[in-house]
């Protein structure tokens, strides 16, 4: 559950986000006060928000209410043919709302994006059309009728009379080439539609297509359309990537920016609270927001959530895409919450309440950049071609721009990925990563030979047949079998004649020899610290893959962390 919690002076009271929790009928939801009506609709999403709009007395005055965002997601998340009715009552501001968001794929209008905004208005009744078209930012309108037709001639062209009327005499006067002739009777309804009800701001529009530079005012919508967008959190990619600027973690009280709360309710930036709703926020964060966060730390969340929208370049009315970013500000902020107060759920309320989000998820996400730096590091260590699967897997997750938790790294048999979240995955991924430290300091400073080469080493006739297939597991392991069968320690194939010997020696009851495995691992680890665990995942090997075959079943082909020469 999610709480935030609103000035005293704010009429409406609390808003509860809760996902599981929405047990009001419309015959219920009606009986209540406006206020608390227009709270428990911002609550709840898709359908059953559309139920709840239609079957209210009064949804002229609570569709205006809906933040643009929520309206765009509504929209998205019901879909636009069965929104006839709630479109006629949005205001220009959330109408406009749909062809920011779906309308750019990059910094140019889509043309048959803006065709479908256009159709859109024609179903809305005469009055809202107008009005629409009478508020809506001029150049947007022009630009977006540019995009469906070309102005061959203009009223008073044509000298011949009869043929200036024969030619003219629809679209106001105006000779079109239209882009798409299958939907010029669409665009032409439009126009006619426009003349009929404002024949002035018909040719201010048409005069405006007629001589406006198209790549300037394009160049100048989009401008326009980023200013709203940013109003929302939505920063173009390259500046939203601000998001993600590493943080001095340990003078972060000097550094990060003090809140500065909304003096009002009115001065706070409305956002669509249900955003917030799209995952689900764990640990100290969520013992937080479940007991109540201000409003204005809610809109800076959400605020942070379409900037991390912005920055992973993902699609802001995609259900999955908006969970995905959703739960990375909430497990990045957790980290940095966890981090600096441990589990003390009242002083990260007062972190949370005291600085601004942004700079708390940039924190977080520093945290992780120390342990992106040590994985960079070890990618380019002599080691790093030997690594087994699941650590070179770990490593190339650990050393992208945007460091992932390796779930291999707490649990062996996952090979899955998902975000930093907590103070605990970051201790483990530290463990984890000294572990592959360790190994390299053992094969590159204290192991008795040195990482085969190709010039060096002869895999002929052998299982793993390429020095590609080798990995540090092979070497320790075959050079732990060769001083075990009383040879020197160092990673020269094994006869295959050999394997039985090797099996008697490390196996009791079909399962591999405790005592060998702890003193193993004791000796190790005392040599280099850390190493233990890599030497207990590669006892492992041998444990499921050698100790379990019975020694007439052996097979060189199929023997794990051994090189066997057949």
């Amino acid at each position: 559950m999610i709480r935030i919690l609103r000035p005293a002076a704010s009429y409406r009271g609390d808003l509860i986000l809760d996902e599981r929790n929405k047990p009001l009928t419309s015959r219920d939801l009606n009986l209540l006060p406006f206020a608390e009506r227009l709270n428990l609709i911002q609550a709840t999403r898709g359908r059953q928000k559309h139920m709840l709009l239609l079957d209210a007395p009064d949804p002229e005055a609570l569709v205006p209410q809906l933040a643009v965002q929520d309206f765009y997601l509504l929209v998205r998340e019901v879909g636009i043919e069965d929104l006839e009715e709630i479109v006629a009552l949005a205001t220009t501001e959330q109408l406009t709302a749909l062809i920011d968001f779906d309308g750019w794929p990059g910094d140019q209008l889509d043309g048959p994006a803006a065709l479908r905004w256009l159709e859109l208005l024609l179903n809305v009744g005469d009055e809202k059309f107008l009005t629409t078209l009478h508020e809506i930012d001029l150049g947007l309108l022009i630009l977006m009728l540019a995009k469906q037709f070309t102005i061959l001639h203009a009223p008073g062209d044509i000298d011949d009379e009869d043929l200036n009327f024969e030619v003219t005499r629809g679209n106001g006067g105006y000779v079109l080439d239209y882009a798409n002739e299958e939907e010029s009777k669409a665009v032409t309804l439009f126009l006619d539609t426009l003349y009929r009800l404002d024949a002035a701001h018909f040719y201010l529009v048409m005069e405006g297509i007629r001589w406006e530079t198209q790549a300037q005012l394009e160049e100048d919508v989009y401008s326009a359309r980023c200013g709203r967008l940013l109003d929302l959190g939505f920063s173009v990619p390259h500046a939203a990537l601000a998001v993600y600027a590493r943080i001095d973690c340990d003078n972060f009280p000097a550094v990060a920016a003090r809140r500065t709360p909304a003096a009002s309710y009115d001065d706070a930036p409305v956002q669509a609270l249900r955003l917030l709703e799209s995952a689900a926020p764990g640990g100290i964060l969520a013992a937080v927001m479940a007991q109540g966060i201000s409003e204005d730390v809610a809109n800076d969340l959400v605020l942070l959530i379409n900037k991390v929208i912005s920055a992973d370049r993902v699609n802001p009315g995609e259900d999955k895409e908006l969970r995905s970013a959703t739960e990375r500000v909430y497990a990045t902020l957790n980290l940095a919450l966890e981090n600096r107060c441990n589990h003390d759920v009242a002083a990260a309320a007062q972190l949370l309440a005291e600085h601004y989000p942004e700079d708390l998820f940039r924190y977080g996400f520093s945290l992780t950049l120390a342990l992106q730096q040590r994985a960079k590091v070890l990618t380019t260590s002599p080691i790093a071609p030997f690594l087994d699967g699941p650590f070179r897997a770990g490593v190339e997750i650990l050393r992208r721009d945007r460091p992932g938790f390796y779930e291999g790294i707490s649990k062996t048999d996952r090979t899955g990925e998902r975000f930093f979240a907590s103070q605990a995955d970051l201790d483990v991924a530290q463990r984890w990563l000294a572990g592959i430290e360790a190994q390299q300091h053992f094969f590159l400073a204290v192991a008795p030979f040195t990482l085969p080469t190709a010039e060096s080493f002869d895999l002929s006739g052998c299982e793993p047949e390429t020095l590609a297939d080798l990995t540090l597991s092979d070497l320790f392991l075959t050079s732990l079998a060769n001083l075990l069968l009383g040879k020197s320690f160092a990673p020269e194939p094994l006869p295959a004649n050999s394997l039985p010997m090797l099996h008697q020696r490390i196996t009791v009851d079909g399962q591999l020899n405790g005592t060998l495995r702890a003193d193993t691992i004791r000796r190790f680890d005392e040599e280099v610290p850390g190493l233990g665990a890599f030497v207990n995942w590669g006892l492992d090997l041998w444990a499921e893959g050698f100790c379990t075959v019975a020694v007439d079943d052996l097979d060189p082909r199929y023997v794990e962390g051994l090189i066997v020469r057949r």
